[in-house]
């Protein structure tokens, strides 16, 4: 039997300062500073 598959869609907006992610399954919005720690904080997003 096969098992449903679901997916999910992000979206990342980059720009000179900062990131901004929207996650559609969750309807959520964040937005990170475009550097290093802001990248890690993206990886931890997703």
């Amino acid at each position: 039997m096969a098992m449903p598959s679901s997916s999910t869609v992000i979206g990342v907006d980059v720009a000179k300062a900062e990131l901004v992610i929207y996650r559609q399954d969750l309807d959520q919005l964040k937005t990170h500073a475009n550097d290093k720690a802001g990248c890690a904080q993206l990886l931890k997003t997703l």
